[in-house]
């Protein structure tokens, strides 16, 4: 049963930043113009079929002006932020109960950025909390505030990494009435948090239909979010593995084959999905990605995948 669920969604998560039907002289091509579109234009062209979105890659990657201003589009969209991010990547209910920080970040328009820093102390659940607001430019984002809850005052510089949120206060000023001792200072690295994933699931335009598509298989388990639907690293798919699949399906497969590889994805529905799965770990941005990483199963279910859009 794993196969036949296993062969029709792995093809499809791989897809949209996949260009897999691209010949054998571009496959050494670099993915920042080639890979790096298919999750955007699947998303800007929802009607759209894979086949389409390839199409679109290859035209852009003759283009070099167009392909340089698309990756300038991609580098200033921080949307994949938006969630609770918080110490280790530990859950709001062990947040609370031994002490932590969290961050609730919203991103809007690419680089708008609003939300919330929270931190508890773990033994006198003493708390401190800034709300903030602004726009992130070169991965950074800086807010000075006047209260953490403790009257401290200082400035929060965030840095935004492949799946991480540094923040490092500078400037801080602590109270003089304030005897604890306690505020937000210092740095913190933040991961996204575990009760992020569900929500993201939850973010995602096609995981119903998705779950769907599970459920008449009769895959029900929780290996769903803990290891990729399709195994497209290990064994080769034919049409006939797909006959049944809706597009949804052929998209997540193809971008599972780079969501493997720690490709982190631009557009916000196929980021909220893969960000909901527990074996993914975004690691490498588009514009550093290589298709050189594929191997010879990889290869030839991302050409497959294509074909049969």
């Amino acid at each position: 049963m794993k196969k036949l669920i296993t062969r029709g969604l792995a093809i499809t998560a791989a897809a949209i930043v996949i260009t897999g039907c691209v010949s054998d002289a571009d496959d050494n091509k670099s993915s920042s113009i080639f890979e790096a579109q298919p999750d955007i234009k699947a998303s800007e062209n929802a009607n759209d079929n894979t086949g389409g979105e390839t199409e679109n890659i290859v035209g852009q990657s003759a283009n070099s002006a167009s392909s340089q201003s698309d990756e300038a589009t991609e580098e200033n969209d921080y949307s994949r932020y938006s969630g609770v991010w918080t110490t280790d990547g530990i859950s709001n209910e062990e947040l609370l109960e031994s002490g932590g920080t969290k961050l609730t970040l919203n991103i809007t328009n690419g680089n708008q950025a609003s939300g919330s820093l929270f931190s508890q102390q773990g033994i006198t659940d003493r708390i401190a909390n800034i709300d903030f607001s602004g726009e992130i430019h070169d991965n950074q984002l800086i807010y000075s505030f006047t209260d953490d809850g403790w009257d401290g005052k200082g400035t929060l510089n965030f840095s935004f990494t492949n799946n991480e949120v540094d923040i490092n206060v500078t400037d801080y000023v602590m109270s003089e009435d304030n005897r604890s001792g306690w505020g937000i200072s210092g740095s913190y690295v933040l991961l996204l948090s575990k009760t992020s994933k569900k929500d993201n699931r939850n973010n995602c335009s096609f995981y119903p239909e998705i779950m769907d598509y599970l459920e008449a298989h009769g895959r029900t388990d929780t290996s769903n979010t803990s290891e990729p639907l399709f195994n497209t690293d290990s064994e080769y798919y034919t049409a006939e593995d797909f006959a049944d699949a809706p597009k949804s399906v052929i998209r997540v497969a193809k971008n599972e084959i780079y969501a493997r590889h720690g490709y982190i994805f631009n557009d916000l529905d196929m980021s909220n999905y893969f960000n909901g799965m527990d074996w993914y770990t975004p690691s490498i941005d588009s514009a550093n990605f290589s298709d050189n990483v594929f191997n010879e199963y990889e290869k030839a279910n991302l050409e497959l995948l294509n074909s049969i859009q």
